[in-house]
């Protein structure tokens, strides 16, 4: 098949685990023998940057997006600014429909996978995606309705424009948030995807070691609203109650906010848990894959609307026992009765007596990690489970009946067309 696959952002330029994510379908696609193509933006501004993706899909960025302007922070403050805002978030972009349209032109795609569409002119896409008359699936791991909602985008527009659209979602309460604006004609919920080791990490007690530390890691984005401060409350409370017991806490990735970074630092050394709380920055994804097997358990509180999670799965795959909230994307997809799920992620006390239970019963700890392996590999691995249904997804997908003139038709109906000159020359 031929795929047009449409991201936001991606890869070197990098905010989260969607573009990661993204990125490694597109690349086990191709891989797979079909012909690829990732439309995605040009300058996204101050991202985290990893290297230069080299591999078999081509990518083309041809988009103005909204994150360019993150470089000039003063625009932010001008109505020049807040109009782009409102366009990129809920309105259309034309430049961006234009591109898309002349791109689709050329490759002519089987099917049109679309991923985060978000500060590309989301109504705008999201309409070229609904009547261009292509095969489309809109794949989310993240929440779709919310930007749309929040910024006033025409709620019969984006109902319309669904109803003709199949989407995937990555969990149960991601598929519940993307209907909040309408349906779509089918809606699946399939999990994100890792590739799952080969061989199965050993059921064994932690490694013994001379210093005879207990050690946690939670690894992912460092933000307020994933939970850290929320993490350090109740790690400082574990410490407490077992204050016989030598325990660590490494806390790894990245922070694009340097007060917030700055305030978790005071926090630590106010409190004194220099000894017991490691802050560390981001490292390449292999090597911190590869450094798991130094730990002998993962927390993370995620964010209170965390669509999926790659992070608990990527510790579980590794071999560790993961303590993370019941109500996060991958939590649905293990047994209700789990014993290191959280069922509130703020309950410092709570959190903390999970931790003591690794901490006071490590082999236990270390055989329940195989078994939360065992469930997790079934439906989440990537190669035998996940890619599978997504490429049956891509076959089943039918045309829509496409709109005649469809370029003139969403650029006059487009929000604030009058700018139009300034996102062509943002395009250039």
């Amino acid at each position: 098949m031929k795929i047009s696959i449409i991201s936001n952002l991606y890869p070197p330029h990098v905010l989260g685990g969607y573009e990661l994510g993204c990125a490694e379908i597109a690349e086990r696609v191709a891989q797979a023998g079909h012909e690829v193509e990732v439309l995605t933006s040009r300058v996204v501004g101050r991202l985290h940057r990893l290297h230069e993706p080299v591999g078999t899909a081509r990518i083309k960025r041809i988009f103005a997006a909204l994150f360019e302007y993150e470089k000039q922070p003063a625009l932010h403050t001008s109505p020049e600014w807040h109009t782009r805002y409102e366009r990129a978030q809920a309105g259309t972009i034309p430049a961006n429909v234009s591109a898309l349209l002349e791109q689709w032109k050329a490759f002519r795609p089987d099917v049109v996978w679309a991923f985060n569409i978000v500060g590309l002119g989301t109504l705008g896409i999201l309409e070229c995606l609904a009547y261009a008359g292509y095969p489309t699936v809109i794949h989310h791991m993240d929440f779709l309705d919310v930007p749309l909602g929040a910024h006033q985008a025409p709620p019969g527009r984006v109902a319309r424009a669904k109803a003709r659209l199949t989407a995937i979602s990555c969990s149960e309460f991601t598929r519940e948030k993307n209907e909040e604006l309408g349906g779509y004609g089918k809606h699946l919920v399939i999990p994100n995807g890792i590739q799952f080791p080969t061989t199965t990490p050993s059921s064994v007690p932690p490694r013994e070691r001379d210093d005879g530390i207990f050690s946690f890691i939670c690894f992912g984005q460092i933000t307020q609203e994933k939970g850290i401060v929320e993490l350090l409350t109740a790690f400082q409370h574990l410490l407490s109650i077992r204050p016989g017991r030598k325990i660590h806490l490494t806390i790894q990735g990245p922070c694009h906010s340097p007060p917030f970074l700055d305030s978790l630092r005071a926090r630590i050394l106010r409190d004194g848990l220099s000894d017991a709380v490691t802050l560390a920055g981001p490292v390449p994804k292999e090597e911190l894959l590869a450094s798991l097997s130094r730990y002998d358990a993962a927390v993370m509180l995620l964010n209170t609307h965390e669509a999926f999670g790659y992070a608990p799965l990527e510790a579980s795959a590794a071999g560790l026992p993961v303590i993370f909230p019941r109500n996060s994307g991958v939590g649905s997809f293990l047994p209700e009765g789990d014993p290191l799920l959280l069922r509130e992620r703020d309950n410092a006390r709570s959190t903390a007596e999970t931790m003591a239970r690794c901490v006071d019963h490590p082999a236990w700890a270390a055989d329940h990690a195989q078994r939360q392996r065992e469930v997790l590999v079934q439906v989440c691995d990537l190669e035998k489970a996940v890619l599978p249904a997504y490429l049956d997804v891509l076959r089943s997908l039918t045309p829509s009946p496409p709109v005649r003139h469809l370029e003139a038709a969403l650029l006059t109906n487009a929000r604030m067309v009058e700018d139009h000159q300034i996102w062509q020359s943002a395009a250039a």
